[in-house]
């Protein structure tokens, strides 16, 4: 697999909780992102276009990608893929409260078969 195209999801990093629409593989989802403040971390949550939870209370890990989760736990593929990427001085951190949509920037990427 190669990474075809990728566009940011873009964050209000005061935001708090946040909803988005995206379709992957040609399927709608709606993506719930807030932060824990107990924890120090961001959660999400994956519906289906009617409102169904597929995914409840993920932690939002850097560089782990988000639709994997659609695949094991709700048996489901997709050909794009969501990953946060943290700023190249912190590679290795996940996201604070104010940094997703500032220093850490969620992606979404295509994914496309290698030529070989």
């Amino acid at each position: 697999m190669s990474i075809e195209t990728f566009d940011e999801i873009r964050f209000d990093p005061e935001g708090g909780a946040q909803r988005f629409r995206l379709e992957l593989d040609g399927k709608q989802f709606r993506l719930t992102f807030f932060f824990v403040r107990a924890s120090g971390s961001w959660y999400f949550h994956i519906d289906d276009s009617v409102g169904e939870r597929l995914v409840s209370g993920v932690r939002l890990v850097s560089w782990y990608p988000l639709a994997d989760r659609l695949k094991y736990l709700a048996g489901m593929w997709t050909d794009s893929d969501l990953v946060v990427i943290p700023p190249a001085d912190a590679f290795y951190t996940d996201p604070g409260r104010d940094e997703l949509g500032d220093t850490h920037r969620l992606m979404r990427l295509k994914l496309a078969e290698l030529e070989t």
